[in-house]
C-alpha cells in the first residue's frame, strides 16, 4: 500500500495555481559543518540577543527573530516536496494525526537564531521543542482549501532517509515568507561567517 501511494504521488501533476509554494534548501553536510564553524566563531560574543521583527534587516550571530504561529502537529515520513508534501499533509489531517483547525490554544512563539528555531508558548514559559539548525532540510508553505497558509518544516538528521516534517499555520502569507526568509537569510550568514575563518 505504501509503494501504491509513492507511485500515485510521483504521477501527480503539480496543480500550481491551487497551491501557492515556496521552497528554501537547507543544509548538506558541508554547510553543516560550516554552522558549527560559526558557532564556536561566536562563542567569544558577549552582546545581547537582538529581537527583531523586520523583513529586511540582516542577521547576525545574535540576531533573535520572533514569529507566532499555531501549531498543527507532526509527522515523520519519507521525504516529499511540492505537490507530493501538499497531498501528504492534507490524507494526514484526514487521520487525524495533524490537527484539521487550531485554536488560540494552539498558538506558539518561534524563535530563530543561530542555533535554530525554539518553538515556546506566547509567553515563552515551555519550550516544546528544538530543531536545530543543520538538521532543517526544507521550509515550505502554501495556501491549503480553506485559504489558511500553511508553513512546513522539514527536519532530518545526517545519514538518514527519514523526514519529521513539523506543520504550522501562519497568520498570512506575510508571516509565512518572513519564516522562510529569516532562516534563509540564517544560512546564508553563517555559511559567509565560516569563509571568514582561518583553516
Amino acid at each position: 500500500n505504501n509503494k501504491q501511494q509513492t507511485n500515485n504521488e510521483q504521477q501527480t501533476t503539480p496543480n500550481t495555481n491551487k497551491h501557492k509554494q515556496e521552497r528554501m534548501a537547507g543544509l548538506n553536510d558541508d554547510d553543516e559543518f560550516a554552522f558549527f564553524l560559526a558557532k564556536k566563531a561566536s562563542a567569544h560574543s558577549s552582546q545581547k540577543s537582538k529581537v527583531s521583527t523586520a523583513k529586511d534587516q540582516p542577521f547576525s550571530l545574535d540576531t533573535r527573530q520572533i514569529f507566532n504561529l499555531e501549531y498543527m502537529g507532526r509527522v515523520t515520513g519519507m521525504e516529499r516536496s511540492g505537490t507530493s508534501l501538499i497531498e501528504y499533509i492534507d490524507r494526514q489531517k484526514v487521520l487525524g494525526i495533524i490537527a484539521k483547525q487550531t485554536s488560540v490554544q494552539d498558538a506558539v512563539q518561534i524563535s530563530l537564531s543561530r542555533y535554530g528555531l525554539k518553538v515556546t508558548d506566547v509567553n515563552e514559559r515551555e519550550v516544546f521543542h528544538r530543531i536545530p539548525l543543520h538538521c532543517i532540510r526544507d521550509v515550505t508553505y502554501y495556501l491549503d482549501d480553506k485559504n489558511k497558509n500553511i508553513l512546513v518544516v522539514g527536519c532530518t538528521k545526517t545519514g538518514q532517509d527519514v523526514v519529521t516534517y513539523y506543520v504550522y499555520v501562519a497568520e498570512d502569507e506575510t508571516t509565512a515568507s518572513r519564516v522562510c526568509d529569516g532562516l534563509r537569510r540564517a544560512f546564508q550568514f553563517l555559511q559567509a561567517q565560516s569563509m571568514k575563518l582561518p583553516s
